[in-house]
């Protein structure tokens, strides 16, 4: 008689089981899984009030809008809120017969002074029921860098009630992170499969090196008039993008976390409303958005994690119909986000996870093994994998067997390793053209490589001149080859590579080089 259904979706009746029971979980729940009912059922079935700590001001306007619409006392407390109106509402949940069920918060208030002291009321008057943290995973990704308030989230524990944390994507290390900083004790882990049926995966190259020109063909050829999302790495790219879809005759709006609130409000809700087809956004937009006509998000530039991709891209076809996840992969997209990663103030481990996790998307785009397969491996999903030709590699009428390649990557080092002794910095075309025996003077002959020993080593080792340099890709993201950025007074912005930490296993014979090519 609240939400209209006349039972549970699949998973939905263990969750609301387990929060009546006030255990800590961590509940894994994918986009359009249920979430909101999960945690609504036992907070309109228990007495008290259920406080939702969520991460962005527009999901909590978005999450009471919808619950005050169903009749549901739900009350929130932001940073926009006059000093008088937040008194109100905290003079309200101190009542103990308050009529509030919901508190809607974010980390930051959650934790603020004036917020604990009226939990530590709530508790003693035994109006605190339980606590959500919404969108778990910024625990780990946002609670590194720039939202600290994320990771002392343990504080809500002082109050002896459980706790209870959604994510719609989390793997095994994101799981343990988000235990042991929200410290719950002994949780019921509950992880729904995050396989969505409908959505198509594909990556496709850039053509040119801007790429706009590439998004703009796609969408006239495929996505006419259709409803899409475009995830772009920069504000620069999000108004740029827009702009030159408008100028293509696509209608597009554009939106980033520099907007003002009116501006962003403004630009989301022309998109919302169907007025433009298409926003380009960064990852500012879309955490929680309830639009189920999506039928296409594009990432312009490569995410910095399968996380975060799977989340973004997870924003199409909520309405169960065909909807299109299209990555624009170029390799050198990758030397720019690594930059990012290294010149950031985060400790040593986090950059190195931080790269790690951009080079596990970079092994995606390059993989030819089935796209859906690789992202539930990922998320350590073992619910039965059924592509039906929904990615564009299982879609693809030419069988490519995999290849051991562990002789030719012994071969290549061994080229790397004499090419350094004529020449400190070398690129990936240099290495390519040397191993194939290639006549060019300008990256071959003047440089002195046609003179090592292994000039030429692997001539014939690959039918395309392309397929060699996707080679070296891969044993970049394997850390057999390691790239280096140049320093920003270096008048070359080309990364230079040398052997990596595992170019060593890999001439050992201790580690096997098997990809598909």
């Amino acid at each position: 008689n609240v939400f209209g259904y006349q039972s549970f979706r699949s998973g939905q009746q263990e969750v609301v089981e387990c929060l009546l029971q006030d255990r800590d979980c961590l509940v894994i729940i994918p986009t359009g899984g249920g979430k909101t009912v999960c945690y609504c059922v036992p907070g309109l079935a228990n007495k008290g009030v259920t406080v939702v700590v969520s991460p962005l001001l527009s999901l909590i306007n978005d999450q009471i809008q919808r619950l005050r619409s169903k009749g549901i006392n739900a009350s929130f407390v932001n940073s926009k809120l006059t000093q008088e109106e937040r008194e109100t509402v905290f003079h309200e949940l101190s009542k103990s017969n308050t009529t509030y069920k919901f508190f809607y918060v974010t980390p930051e208030v959650a934790l603020s002074s004036q917020t604990m002291d009226a939990l530590q009321t709530m508790s003693a008057n035994g109006n605190l029921t339980r606590f959500i943290v919404d969108e778990a995973h910024c625990i780990d990704t946002w609670g590194q860098n720039f939202r600290p308030s994320f990771q002392e989230l343990y504080q809500l524990k002082r109050f002896g009630k459980p706790i209870c944390a959604f994510t719609g994507t989390a793997t095994i290390r994101t799981q343990s992170v988000i235990v042991e900083k929200l410290a719950l004790v002994e949780p019921t882990i509950i992880q729904m499969s995050c396989n969505r049926p409908n959505l198509v995966y594909e990556v496709l190259p850039k053509k040119d090196q801007s790429g706009k020109g590439d998004v703009v063909e796609l969408i006239k050829r495929r996505f006419p008039s259709r409803c899409g999302i475009i995830y772009c790495s920069t504000t620069r790219e999000t108004l740029e993008l827009a702009y030159e879809l408008k100028t293509a005759g696509i209608s597009a709006v554009y939106f980033h976390g520099q907007l003002d609130q009116f501006e962003q409000q403004s630009n989301s809700q022309t998109w919302f409303t169907e007025k433009a087809d298409i926003i380009c956004a960064t990852n500012a937009f879309g955490m929680g958005i309830d639009k189920h006509n999506v039928h296409f998000v594009i990432h312009f530039t490569m995410p910095k994690s399968l996380e975060e991709y799977y989340q973004e891209a997870g924003r199409a076809g909520r309405d169960g119909n065909t909807a299109f996840c299209i990555l624009l992969y170029r390799f050198e997209d990758r030397s720019k986000l690594l930059r990012l990663v290294f010149t950031s103030e985060a400790p040593d481990e986090v950059r190195n996870n931080q790269k790690i996790a951009l080079d596990t998307v970079v092994s995606y785009c390059l993989s030819k093994n089935c796209r859906r397969e690789i992202i539930l491996k990922y998320f350590n999903d073992n619910s039965e994998i059924r592509c039906n030709n929904t990615c564009d590699n299982c879609n693809n009428q030419d069988i490519i067997s995999p290849r051991n390649l562990s002789e030719q990557a012994k071969m290549l080092c061994q080229c790397v390793e004499e090419m350094l002794t004529k020449h400190a910095k070398l690129s990936v075309k240099q290495i390519a053209l040397t191993f194939k025996g290639s006549k060019s003077k300008r990256d071959v002959e003047t440089k002195g490589f046609h003179e090592i020993a292994s000039y030429g080593v692997g001539r014939g080792a690959f039918k395309k001149d392309a397929n060699v340099i996707t080679f070296i890709h891969h044993l970049i993201t394997e850390n057999v080859l390691q790239e280096h950025l140049r320093s920003i007074s270096d008048p070359c912005t080309t990364p230079y590579i040398t052997l990596g930490n595992n170019a060593k296993l890999v001439r050992d014979g201790m580690k096997e080089i098997i990809i598909k090519i």
